[in-house]
């Protein structure tokens, strides 16, 4: 389970700026022996905890609002 946290923990940071990941990028990362629900679970819940949206490929994210009173 650590190696799939690693992996989680860098996907999240390369996909903190775009503030979406795709299901292809979720599965690229899971290894073999981890994709029972409970660790598909697991990294959905950590994605989503990290404030990232998991979007269908070729789906563009929702644009992230700032603050109240800052544009976007």
């Amino acid at each position: 389970m650590e190696k799939l946290q690693s992996a989680v923990q860098k996907l999240i940071k390369d996909c903190r700026k775009a503030g979406a990941v795709t299901l292809a990028q979720i599965n690229e990362i899971l290894p073999d022996d981890a994709s029972s629900p409970e660790h598909i679970e697991f990294v959905m819940a950590q994605i989503e905890e990290a404030g990232i949206e998991i979007v269908e490929e070729g789906r563009a994210p929702k644009p992230r609002r700032g603050a109240p009173g800052q544009p976007g």
